[in-house]
């Protein structure tokens, strides 16, 4: 399993939103102590697509066809 930092998933989730990356080459010395402490509670992240509004979004589990996946915004109005 592949570990993903807060940096890579911000820089992923970004870059499919607006096609750059949102975090600059030079990192923050303190960010990166950051993620290098949180690297071991991150959880794995799935891409899938949002069943109410189309959007490409990533989730802690694995999507399957047997239930619906929501982007962050989508969930939020559901809940």
């Amino acid at each position: 399993m592949q570990k993903i930092s807060n940096i890579d998933l911000i820089d992923e989730l970004h870059r499919r939103m607006h096609g750059k990356k949102a975090v600059p080459q030079q990192k923050d010395v303190a960010l990166e102590q950051e993620t290098k402490d949180n690297q071991q509670t991150i959880a794995k992240q799935y891409a899938a697509v949002c069943s109410d509004c189309g959007a490409d979004t990533l989730v802690p589990f694995k999507p399957d066809m047997s239930r619906a996946v929501y982007c962050l915004d989508c969930f939020k109005k559901r809940n």
